[in-house]
């Protein structure tokens, strides 16, 4: 948010993309929804709210590393 004139950098985007915060976060870090909006090439954005859980994931390492997995199975696994 406070990096505002980098934005633009998001337009060129066109790979999938995946973004997550935790729950606990200080609120400019709550809006995924605005990355999604500046990423305007990327047809295929996801993002996720982690709940209960700050900048540092505590506690969260495994349900995190399974969604992303599990993201990149979706995206990528061409079995």
């Amino acid at each position: 948010m406070g990096n505002s004139e980098n934005w633009y950098q998001f337009e060129s985007i066109k790979v999938p993309i995946l973004t997550f915060s935790g729950s606990n976060e200080t609120d400019n870090y709550l809006h995924l929804d605005l990355l999604k909006e500046k990423a305007k090439n990327c047809k295929d954005f996801a993002y996720k709210i982690i709940n209960n859980t700050n900048h540092f994931y505590n506690d969260k390492e495994e349900q995190i590393g399974n969604m992303i997995l599990d993201w990149i199975k979706k995206k990528f696994d061409s079995n």
